[in-house]
């Protein structure tokens, strides 16, 4: 007993300061005073301790959607069962409803969790929560594509995991959902070069897993002749490099100043230590 004790207060010892911080605040502990423990106690590793500061911090600041994300992030790593994890989610997105980036968190962890247990309709609870997502999301535009992005994305990982890219019906569906978000996108937007990372994922779609190169140039062909800047940026390419043409079509990257969202065009695999995206 004498052993454990000495050795919990030689733990609480680099502690002291971080704990006397929270104490001065007034009417509360300060984010920062949380976030600079948070760190030191993530780095220590020790998991009881780290998740109950994460649980004061959230408790003092509930709608700080910062500190939610890096809760989060913790989480993911450290508690991979679906009854710890998922009801964390579930408050994150009761408490900051409006944050697309927590929303996008929620639908990758239910993909990692239960993407291979064939005991549980993955694409239902998707589907749930991408359409929850979509009505509690700020009216940010950038928000919308992020979560769609991360909802074809699954389609696209669950066509490979069956290996079912000769399912017309699974590919017709991916297909479908990313026509429907382009032209609601365009629809609202000025210029079809906002919607290019919507494009681009499409046309790497159609060549590299439906083999349809036709396809894909068809989509870029259509891209080209709505965006002025698309088409003067391929031009340019094409002139210097003519045997290149198809390749940078498929390659090519915003014209500099020009920036848009990555298509997150990556493998989401579960592991006994938490998620992790490899490109593919």
């Amino acid at each position: 007993i004498k052993a454990d004790y000495e050795k919990s207060l030689k733990a609480l010892v680099p502690l002291v300061d971080f704990e006397m911080a929270l104490k001065k605040g007034s009417p509360k502990p300060e984010l920062a005073d949380y976030l600079k423990y948070l760190d030191v106690e993530i780095k220590n590793g020790n998991l009881a301790r780290t998740k109950c500061l994460f649980e004061r911090a959230i408790t003092d600041h509930c709608l700080e959607s910062d500190l939610w994300l890096k809760y989060l992030k913790f989480a993911d790593l450290k508690l991979v069962v679906d009854k710890l994890l998922l009801p964390l989610y579930e408050l994150a997105v009761r408490n900051c409803s409006w944050v697309g980036d927590i929303w996008v968190q929620y639908l990758l962890a239910v993909e990692a969790l239960y993407a291979d247990n064939e005991g549980v309709n993955v694409d239902e609870k998707m589907v749930s929560i991408r359409d929850q997502a979509l009505s509690s999301t700020s009216s940010s535009v950038e928000d919308y594509k992020k979560i769609w992005f991360t909802y074809i994305n699954f389609l696209r990982r669950q066509t490979c995991r069956q290996n079912a890219w000769s399912d017309t019906v699974a590919v017709a569906k991916i297909r479908d959902t990313l026509a429907t978000v382009i032209e609601n996108l365009e629809a609202t937007q000025s210029g079809a070069y906002f919607c290019y990372d919507l494009h681009r994922f499409a046309a790497n779609m159609e060549a590299k897993f439906c083999k349809d190169i036709g396809k894909a140039r068809e989509i870029y062909n259509g891209l080209v002749s709505k965006s002025s800047d698309f088409k003067k940026t391929v031009r340019n390419f094409a002139t210097k490099n003519a045997v290149k043409r198809f390749t940078f079509s498929l390659c090519f990257r915003p014209p500099s100043g020009l920036t848009t969202p990555t298509s997150n065009f990556c493998t989401a695999t579960k592991s006994t230590t938490g998620r992790r995206c490899t490109r593919v």
